[in-house]
């Protein structure tokens, strides 16, 4: 990545270059971009740097069109959940990776033809991704691994317990719901 880094720095000496996790960040005033050092994989796929001086599998290919099979199935509902579950992960504090919260959401909700009301799916999002934290989730794409390798246990309990409590409070605002009591439904999505 370093090495990768200063290369970019002696060609574009006028423009901002620096490192990140497992990117270089090009920072060229009006746009910015990112460039990730990749090596073709036997198998399939890439190695991309994995922020901790090692190199993880990636196949940029399949995950976005299992995603998109998935949506289509479910008559372009998926995505707008996925979106959903992003934001919820990023107003308590953005413990999780963007691509881990797709990739639970899309295993929840995969093998179905439809989807209920999304704040039924938020509110079952929520238990099942708690759940899943609980050991390893694995890729999806044979040549990935864990995908949740970057929490700590601590981290992993913490989101856990969050996951937990905000599963309960959503289940409690869709009983409200259901029993037209609309006030208290807000309330508790309030505290979701």
């Amino acid at each position: 990545l370093y090495y990768v880094r200063d290369k970019l720095k002696a060609g574009y000496s006028t423009t901002k270059v620096s490192s990140r996790e497992v990117a270089i960040l090009l920072d060229f005033t009006v746009i910015r971009a990112d460039v990730v050092p990749a090596f073709k994989r036997s198998g399939g796929g890439y190695f991309i740097p994995n922020g901790k001086s090692g190199w993880q599998a990636t196949n940029p290919d399949y995950h976005p069109r299992v995603i998109s099979e998935a949506d289509d199935a479910l008559d372009n509902r998926l995505k707008p959940l996925i979106r959903l579950m992003k934001f919820w992960n990023h107003a308590n504090g953005h413990h999780l990776r963007s691509f881990h919260v797709e990739l639970m959401v899309w295993r929840m909700w995969k093998d179905l033809t439809s989807l209920p009301a999304y704040s039924h799916a938020v509110a079952q999002s929520l238990g099942a991704m708690s759940g899943w934290l609980r050991g390893a989730f694995p890729d999806p794409w044979d040549g990935g691994g864990p995908v949740d390798g970057y929490l700590s246990l601590d981290t992993r309990a913490m989101v856990r317990r969050m996951l937990d409590q905000d599963a309960k409070a959503a289940s409690e605002a869709e009983d409200y719901r259901k029993a037209e009591k609309t006030e208290k439904a807000f309330e508790r999505w309030g505290v979701v």
